[in-house]
């Protein structure tokens, strides 16, 4: 473990060439050694005989690795699911959503550009209003000045309310409680996006009262488990899964039944 307060000895962590300051972990973050050769061995698990790692020690795996993820994030594991990233989430929840002609989808102007895009084809399968863009003042001096701006661009005809935990343009962390506790008392759902680190949530997952979660493990972790394992979302309440391998041919019920239980819920 590193010395937490010695810059020198978290550099000798990573792989990276002599003389290079690397700042973007968000896109392309290489992993640490110790990630790498955790990578490393479950590749060389994998190779040595694909069958009985798929067959028998793979789901396994999964699901005490998602136990794991739960108690480090504070969540219900059986409200967890990987996806690749949260951008294919969002795309998960847009396809799952059930929109109307005339409804609308509320987002700030500190959102994501693949998020607003997302939410642009998802409103504009569905006939509903292009989605609603607000801005956010600046410079942000209190949480109640951020969700009285959010809320002065909500309409009668608001479904959805999309906001990232921390923004992509500008890094600012928004208010996500109060703003889900105004959105409950108004009667109205909430997506939470882009959260990028376990430390920028107040509280633990099942207690925002969100109806859709993504977040997005540091680089460092994700690169650790990215094989390429492919996990369908399967249920009646996605359309649109991202990937088409199921957790196996020999895997269980809860398995294969994994996402009835994620609460990606179809909203008539």
């Amino acid at each position: 473990m590193p010395n937490l307060t010695d810059q020198e000895s978290w550099r000798g962590q990573w792989d990276l060439r002599a003389g290079v300051t690397y700042l973007n972990h968000g896109s392309f973050g290489p992993p640490p050694r110790a990630v790498q050769a955790a990578r490393q061995a479950w590749q060389a698990e994998l190779d040595r005989q694909p069958m009985d790692f798929f067959v028998r020690k793979y789901e396994p795996a999964w699901f005490a690795t998602r136990q794991a993820l739960a108690a480090f994030v504070g969540a219900d594991a059986r409200n967890l699911a990987f996806v690749e990233n949260a951008t294919s989430g969002m795309n998960v929840v847009a396809n799952s959503f059930s929109l109307r002609p005339g409804d609308e989808v509320l987002l700030t102007d500190q959102e994501y550009g693949a998020v607003l895009r997302i939410w642009q084809r998802a409103c504009g399968h569905a006939g509903a209003e292009e989605p609603r863009v607000v801005q956010l003042p600046l410079p942000v001096e209190s949480a109640d000045q951020v969700v009285d701006g959010l809320f002065a661009g909500v309409t009668p005809r608001t479904r959805l309310i999309v906001v990232s935990h921390i923004t992509s343009p500008t890094a600012i962390t928004l208010p996500v409680a109060p703003i889900c506790a105004e959105a409950r008392r108004r009667g109205h759902r909430g997506l939470r996006g882009r959260s990028a680190r376990r430390g920028a949530a107040a509280a633990g997952t099942g207690s925002a009262g969100l109806r859709f979660l993504l977040r997005q493990l540091p680089q460092v972790a994700e690169r650790a488990v990215r094989l390429r394992f492919p996990l369908r979302l399967a249920g009646p309440s996605c359309r649109h899964p991202p990937a088409a391998a199921e957790l196996g041919t020999a895997g269980t019920a809860e398995s294969r039944m994994l996402v009835g239980r994620v609460h990606l819920e179809r909203h008539a």
